[in-house]
This record gives structure tokens, C-alpha cells and sequence, in this order.
């Protein structure tokens, strides 16, 4: 699959999903937190729910940056409610605050062939 058929995927995915989660690295930094609060501009033009989440996140270091306020330090309890999940920024999953998360729901969709579990997208311009 070329770069544009993945981009084109991610984008469908995103689209059609009900609820996303939108996640970038661990203490983030402003290129970190301006790509989640990107995308959320985007999510809500298109009136999509979604969660933003970035472990170890200093409120009011960010304000300059429209929706940081958006973006929780508070990691969520499931992922199964979600139906995608955007990993902004991050080289591994350790890295994101949710690695164990990930890992499981990963598994979960591995062992049992469901597909209701979320599906993943990782978008990163350091690769």
C-alpha cells in the first residue's frame, strides 16, 4: 500500500468512526500537542466525538495553542469504547501512556477475530 492508499484509509476511518481517540507521547511538547489539537479542529468541523489524551501534559504551558484545553493528562479507562485511535508523535508505544492498553486490545482483537475493537493509526513525520 503507497503513502496516498494510507492516507486515504486512515482518512475513511476516521470519517466513518463514532467516537476517536486522539493520542500523542508521553510530558508532549507544542509539536505534540499542536497535532492533536489539529486534528481536533477537524473532528469538530465534521461534529465527531472524540478524547484527547497526553500523558504528563502541563496545563496552561500550551494556551497559545486553539484546543489544547481539549487534551487531558487523564488517560481513558477502555479503549474499547472507542473505534479509532490516532498515535500522533510517538516512536513506540511506550511512549504513548497507554502502552499496556494497546497491547491488550490488541491481543483481544488478535485471539478473537472481533473487529469491534479500535482500529489504530499512527501519524508521525519523524519517520
Amino acid at each position: 500500500m503507497n503513502y496516498q492508499e494510507k492516507l486515504k484509509l486512515a482518512y475513511d476511518k476516521i470519517i466513518k468512526a463514532n467516537n476517536i481517540l486522539l493520542v500523542s507521547h508521553i510530558s508532549p511538547d507544542a509539536d505534540a500537542v499542536s497535532s492533536v489539537a489539529g486534528l481536533i479542529e477537524v473532528l469538530k468541523e465534521k461534529n465527531k466525538k472524540f478524547s484527547a489524551f497526553s500523558l504528563g501534559k502541563k496545563e496552561g504551558v500550551y494556551n497559545f495553542i486553539p484546543n489544547e484545553e481539549l487534551v487531558s493528562s487523564e488517560a481513558p479507562k477502555s479503549l474499547n469504547q472507542f473505534d479509532v485511535v490516532v498515535i500522533f508523535d510517538c516512536g513506540s508505544l511506550a511512549r504513548t501512556g497507554i502502552e499496556m492498553k494497546i497491547r491488550a486490545s490488541l491481543e483481544i482483537r488478535r485471539q478473537s477475530g472481533i473487529k469491534k475493537f479500535p482500529y489504530f493509526i499512527e501519524i508521525d513525520h519523524h519517520e
